[in-house]
């Protein structure tokens, strides 16, 4: 206790403590190597010392601020676009954070956690504790970028196999250089310094290693090499000026001002740096694969267009043909060898240049062309030129050249088979203009005959003669009303000619040619046992509007196909107007054997009729053993008949009931 005083005054001046050995009476070892002052703070911090980092903090507050924003306003389209620099942007972003956590602690908070450091010669010096923390984090988060730009394409299980090693040398080494600082035991301080060196050249070969793996077709590998490189010359100048402040010959605020903004602007910058790198790779290989895509589909488009089965060229702003498809070589017989680098004009019919001319000129102003009809020359056949239909395009290129594509619609087989339609229907009209005079002849003579008849049998001979020109008369009827129909369908007319009809008259007409009406074998289609019942109102209905022989031709086939279906019984003919729709509704009323109510939804479909297994008279709707041809015109045809009128037809039926 006696010899306190005098340690003090052993202590010399800058010294707070100092190591000392506590000797007793017999000169031997008593308490051991101490420290006055082991693991103690500094009680005084040198404030120009903060000052600075309060600079540093303000200096890192923005760049982490715009780092933040840059992330947050791209992370969207960053995943859209399965970019990898948004990983960058993250660690950057975190080194930034802790950067910053760290500093705004040391300038507020007066150093932070500010312990002696034991083995710097000469004048007391700090060693400050949160930057060491901070490090710990930082430091491991640069490499790992670093490691990253190099590492190219690998897994991440991969990825981080590789970086663990450096990762822990890192740590290590920032560790033991804090720990060689603190420490009181002078060995153990000296101890931990050395160590924290070697791990640092562990580091370092890794850090080469990394390099010599890295890929010789990465992009931007050399300036990936030499940001890492930089990397390790900023770190080995960390660690002279560490040995520096430790041999005393640097100041401590001079070693302070150094690590404070090399924090800042080296390391934080290199950072950055990384991360520009990684996004332009990005989008170049982004560019690259839109550029890739790009190629493949003109690659596709030119293979549709030489392929196509259409008629397809591209002509300049002059008005010469700059490629010509396989399709339209074929049907014109001129290869693209020769088409390129003609005139389209010349190319075409003289009729139809003024059409071609004006739908250019259109495109060319960006009005639509519409369509156009040309008639290509053709070398296969000069009689025959190929129809086509075009629609021109106006095709912008990436400069002020533009081009017109024409993509058209080949018409000669549609005008061949619209020649062949016309040849029919001449053929259809000559054919029944032929046949109808001879069958009215045919009916004019067999009727004067009957008239003249004696005999019973002779008078049914001619009737049935009467019979079958008449329905020869109708069948052929039917197929002049069927040409006429589709000539007039064809330009656009109405198949439908209205005037004042009497329905009484058409009624009785009809009655009477059901009951001369013979099948094919000559037997009256009308049997025996049934009777035709007209229940007309005379005087009570109205005339209608309508086509006297539509309605005669549907009002007959109705009634013979109820005859060719009834056996025995009745067939009734009613009408009744209705004069709340202004309507007149006809009714055709039969005995025979009926439809079924599933069939009944299907009697107007084309090619439909019901099969009636339990009889074994009839097969159908349309026909019968007797008449395997059946009777006018099925009913799918009759539908065609009267859908024209403004009518509405009503079925109802039983099976075996009429």
């Amino acid at each position: 206790g006696d010899a306190a005083g005098s340690w003090a005054e052993a202590i010399p001046a800058g010294r707070k403590s100092m190591p000392v050995v506590l000797l007793g009476p017999d000169r031997g070892v008593d308490r051991g190597l101490v420290d006055l002052g082991a693991g103690e703070l500094m009680e005084e911090v040198d404030q120009e010392e903060i000052k600075h980092y309060h600079n540093a903090k303000v200096m890192l507050l923005p760049a982490m601020l715009l780092e933040s924003c840059y992330l947050l306003s791209s992370q969207n389209h960053m995943n859209r676009l399965k970019l990898q620099g948004s990983e960058m942007s993250y660690l950057v972003v975190l080194e930034y954070c802790v950067k910053m956590a760290y500093y705004s602690t040391m300038a507020h908070f007066n150093g932070g956690i500010v312990h002696k450091n034991l083995r710097a010669w000469g004048p007391l010096r700090g060693c400050y504790t949160v930057r060491y923390i901070g490090w710990s984090i930082a430091v491991p988060n640069l490499l790992t970028m670093n490691n990253f730009a190099l590492a190219g394409k690998i897994s991440f299980h991969d990825f981080v196999v590789r970086l663990f090693p450096n990762l822990f040398v890192t740590w290590a080494y920032i560790v033991a250089s804090w720990l060689g600082e603190v420490t009181p035991d002078p060995f153990a301080g000296w101890f931990l310094v050395i160590l924290s060196f070697v791990a640092y050249l562990a580091a370092i070969w890794d850090q080469i290693d990394l390099i010599l793996e890295a890929d010789p077709h990465l992009r931007s590998r050399e300036f990936k090499i030499g940001v890492v490189v930089l990397k390790e010359v900023v770190f080995f100048v960390y660690g002279l000026v560490y040995l520096f402040g430790v041999a005393n010959w640097m100041s401590s605020l001079a070693e302070q001002v150094f690590y404070t903004y090399g924090d800042v602007m080296l390391k934080v910058s290199q950072a950055s740096v990384l991360v520009v790198v990684r996004n332009w790779e990005d989008l170049a290989e982004l560019q690259h694969a839109l550029e890739s895509k790009v190629v493949t589909g003109r690659e596709d488009m030119s293979r549709l267009f030489r392929r196509a089965n259409a008629p397809i060229f591209v002509i300049s702003q002059k008005g010469f043909v700059v490629a010509w498809n396989d399709h339209l070589a074929r049907v014109s017989g001129i290869p693209e060898s020769e088409a390129c680098g003609k005139s389209i004009l010349a190319l075409i019919q003289d009729d139809a240049n003024e059409n071609m001319k004006h739908a250019i000129e259109s495109c060319w102003s960006g009005l639509s062309s519409g369509v156009v009809q040309v008639s290509m020359r053709s070398r296969i056949d000069d009689s025959q030129p190929v129809q086509m239909l075009l629609t021109l395009i106006l095709q912008r290129g990436t400069d002020p050249i533009s081009t017109i594509t024409a993509i058209g619609q080949d018409l000669t087989e549609l005008a061949a088979m619209k020649a062949m339609q016309e040849q029919k229907a001449r053929f259809t009209a000559v054919l029944g203009h032929e046949l109808r005079s001879p069958l009215h002849g045919i009916m004019g003579l067999s009727g004067s005959m009957v008239e003249v008849a004696q005999e019973p049998m002779q008078k049914r001979q001619l009737g049935m003669i009467k019979g079958c020109a008449a329905r020869l008369l109708d069948l052929v009827t039917n197929i002049m009303e069927m040409a006429k129909a589709e000539k007039l369908e064809a330009s656009g007319g109405s198949q439908i000619t209205l005037a004042p009809v009497n329905i009484m008259d058409i009624i009785d007409e009809v009655i009477g040619m059901t009951e001369m009406a013979v099948d094919k074998s000559g037997r009256f289609l009308l049997r025996e046992h049934v009777i035709m019942v007209n229940n007309m109102c005379v005087g009570n209905l109205p005339m209608v509007m309508g086509d006297s022989y539509k309605i005669t031709q549907l009002l007959y086939n109705l009634v013979t196909n109820a005859a060719k279906f009834t056996s025995s019984g009745s067939i009734q003919l009613s009408a009744r107007e209705d004069s709340e729709r202004s309507m007149l509704e006809i009714d055709v009323t039969d005995t025979g054997k009926g439809i079924a109510p599933d069939a009944l939804k299907k009697i107007f479909e084309p090619f439909q009729q019901e099969e009636n297994k339990n009889s074994s008279g009839f097969q159908g709707i349309v026909g019968d053993r007797r008449d395997d041809t059946g009777m006018g015109i099925s009913p799918d045809a009759l539908k065609k008949i009267f859908e024209p009128f403004q009518q509405e037809e009503n079925k109802d039926s039983r099976s075996f009931q009429g």
